[in-house]
């Protein structure tokens, strides 16, 4: 059994603070002690404001073991100043050590200063007696209490708390009205009711009026007085609409002008109505360039705004005087230049067209470069003769016919490619690659004869998107397969709005607008981490969301959860490091009163006590042979022969403990008388020590029986060691 030992609180022989109305409890014992008394006494009850007053403590006791005394002494107001053996600590008196009692008494004198007010304050005292064993064991200590009146000795004949001569408060200019002392509401009335010695100044029943610092005749709102008379006094006027009294300049009849301040007080400064303003037009496209249509009033270049006027389409960002004429399907004058395609000289992306004479649909050698196929132009060249319709790529010929109607440089039947394909019926009898149901590929020949050349159907061709807007971007509507990309046509469907320019996967995104400029699918998730700025308690951190890994004891609340930073494992519990109870902030299963497995090695509910003490009866499982019941173990009183075994010692049944157990044992009470025999069984011979031999009779044994009675015993425990090891 473990005994806890317990050190005593240290008297200490220096003084401390904090006891004068609660006693020396902390180190010289939880209550007052009848032998004690502590006094304090003063030259006088009545003193007069800021003045001093000598005051006397004394400790005293009737127990001829206390040797030494101590104080500690606060006042209420005013200031303690230490005399000889004390000091002031915190505003209050105390011991600088000890002092031996002489005549059974120690005393102290110290100073006392009043303040300033009058009224009634309280010097309170604690006053120690003890033994000088350096414990709180023997000690001993009283409370006491003056009360003193500081009063300059002026009355207050109108009880209105000021008297007629100053008492710090202020004197009262007529001490038999009680309406009028310092302080005191001023109203219209020619008397001077708060003793400032002006009549009816800043009174509360006048005409309100402001401040006008700056003579612009607008008051400030933030400096009010009131006068009496119908003309506000000088410095001062009657309207209170000036929003800065400092400059005569800004005042609400003033002109708005740029310059960063609020000139005519409305609130707003600078912009639109400033009549300095400046000219500029909406640059909805941000192309640099504005609309000649929406002029902006402002003192400076405004967000969306452009210094000119020269954009011919503000809804695309394509389309601007700095941008290239492009030939493209809608015939869109992109550089503003009021001239459009093949009528702009200056057009890129042009298609070489061929001269079609003799309307074959074929042409010959002269080209043109266009947007648009002129007339008697196509696209198609190959004509070997284009004044007869006769010849071209796609006439026909016969194998005996030497003419090259077909333009393809051969006649008869031939095979000169050795592609399988008579020249008469081949295409191209050059190119193996070229025969009739060959693949088309984009390599600028008729692969599969079939008179086109590049054509949709191309096993290379590409996908092409229209891109409307002209940003590079296409939607994923009225896609093309060409060999080559058509004018107005992007390589991919990744914009999310072809009608606005603004609006396409590398456009900047303005935030929480509706509007999804970058084409990401987001504009409530500023930091991308898959949260909406709704969910997101710091939607410009990634790191910050619902569900994120939340570092305790950092100061973050890095998972939104608006938990407790220092409950690490979110167990409704604080680490006991920052001032909780949970031993175990990093196991949400361990905190106090949590489910504790017994005798697992593993204390889960804080308290170490009862992992191997389940009945808490202070047994631990080595040795509480019941541990689920707080009646049994080693320290429980024993109930004899309730065929439980209380007290843990493996008995139950032989309460005088000789060795026989209670129905064998005639008096189990008392270990001298052992054994009852059965008087039945009288056999000679007979050796068993529950039956005697016949001859000695049948009876207890008593103590002269020697022999017999220690026979019993040496039987009864040989059969309780037999019993025990049947039950191990």
């Amino acid at each position: 059994m473990l005994l806890a030992l317990v050190a005593p609180a240290l008297a200490l022989s220096s003084g401390q603070t904090g006891s004068s109305t609660t006693g020396c409890v902390s180190c010289h014992g939880s209550a007052a002690d009848a032998d004690v008394t502590g006094d304090l006494s003063t030259t006088s009850t009545t003193v007069a404001p800021s003045s001093a007053l000598t005051v006397t403590f004394t400790v005293s006791s009737t127990d001829s073991t206390h040797e030494i005394g101590g104080l500690n002494v606060s006042a209420s107001a005013g200031t303690l100043t230490a005399g000889t053996g004390t000091v002031n600590r915190g505003g209050e008196i105390t011991h600088t050590r000890d002092q031996h009692f002489s005549g059974g008494r120690a005393t102290w004198a110290f100073t006392w200063t009043a303040p300033a007010a009058e009224g009634t304050y309280t010097l309170s005292s604690a006053g120690l007696a003890g033994n000088h064993n350096h414990s709180e064991s023997g000690d001993g200590w009283d409370l006491d209490t003056v009360l003193i009146t500081v009063d300059d000795g002026c009355d207050d004949l109108d009880r209105d708390g000021y008297e007629a001569c100053d008492d710090g408060l202020g004197a009262d200019c007529d001490d038999g009205d009680a309406s009028v002392r310092p302080g005191a509401t001023e109203t219209c009335d020619a008397v001077d009711q708060d003793c400032d010695g002006v009549v009816d100044d800043h009174p509360t029943d006048g005409t309100p009026m402001y401040a006008d610092a700056d003579g612009d005749t607008f008051g400030d709102p933030d400096a009010p007085d009131a006068t009496c008379s119908a003309v506000p006094d000088a410095g001062y006027v009657f309207d209170a609409q000036d929003c800065d009294d400092g400059d005569d300049t800004i005042h609400p009849d003033a002109d708005e002008v740029c310059d960063g301040a609020d000139n005519d007080c409305d609130d707003a400064t600078d912009g639109a109505t400033s009549v300095d303003a400046a000219t500029f037009w909406t640059d909805a496209d941000a192309d640099g360039f504005g609309d000649p249509a929406s002029p902006v009033l402002d003192c400076s270049l405004p967000i969306g705004a452009s210094a000119n006027a020269e954009d011919c389409d503000d809804t695309r960002g394509a389309v601007s005087p700095d941008a290239a004429e492009v030939c493209d399907p809608l015939d869109t004058d992109e550089d503003c230049d009021s001239a459009a395609d093949d009528a702009d000289m200056d057009a890129t992306g042009e298609t070489t067209f061929y001269q079609d004479n003799d309307g074959d649909t074929y042409g010959g050698t002269v080209t043109t470069d266009a947007c648009s196929a002129p007339s008697g132009y196509v696209a198609i060249a190959g004509d070997c003769d284009d004044d007869d319709t006769a010849f071209n790529p796609a006439a026909a010929e016969i194998c005996t016919d030497p003419t090259d109607y077909n333009c393809d440089g051969s006649t008869g039947y031939v095979d000169g490619d050795g592609d399988s394909f008579a020249a008469c019926l081949d295409c191209d009898d050059s190119s193996a690659t070229s025969y009739d149901g060959a693949p088309e590929t984009c390599n600028g020949a008729d692969d599969d004869c079939d008179g086109t050349v590049d054509e949709a159907d191309a096993v290379d061709a590409a996908v092409w998107f229209v891109d409307a807007d002209l940003d590079g971007y296409g939607a994923t509507a009225a896609a093309v397969v060409s060999c080559d990309q058509p004018s107005g046509y992007a390589d991919n469907a990744d914009d999310c709005d072809d009608a606005d320019t603004g609006a396409r996967p590398d456009a900047p995104e303005v935030w929480y607008d509706g509007v999804d400029q970058d084409c990401d699918g987001a504009d409530d998730d500023q930091d991308g981490d898959g949260v909406a700025r709704a969910d997101d308690c710091d939607d410009t951190v990634a790191t910050t969301r619902p569900g994120a890994e939340d570092a305790p004891y950092d100061g973050l609340d890095a998972d939104c959860a608006g938990d407790s930073d220092s409950d690490a494992d979110h167990d409704g519990h604080d680490s006991e490091t920052y001032g909780g109870d949970d031993c175990d902030d990093a196991d949400a299963t361990v905190f106090p009163g949590a489910m504790d497995e017994p005798y697992d090695g593993l204390i889960n509910d804080c308290d170490a006590a009862d992992e191997n003490d389940l009945d808490g009866d202070g047994a631990d499982l080595a040795d509480d042979c019941d541990d689920a019941n707080s009646a049994i173990g080693p320290d429980a009183e024993e109930v004899w022969y309730d065929g439980v075994d209380q007290d843990c010692d493996g008995n139950d049944a032989d309460q005088d403990a000789d060795g026989v157990t209670y129905g064998v044992d005639c008096n189990d009470t008392d270990p001298l008388l052992t054994l009852d025999c059965d008087p039945t069984d009288d056999d000679e011979g007979d050796t068993s020590p529950i039956d005697p031999p016949a001859d000695e009779g049948c009876g207890c044994a008593s103590g002269g029986e020697a022999g017999f009675a220690l026979a019993v015993l040496a039987f009864g425990l040989v059969g309780r060691r037999r019993g025990r090891r049947r039950a191990g």
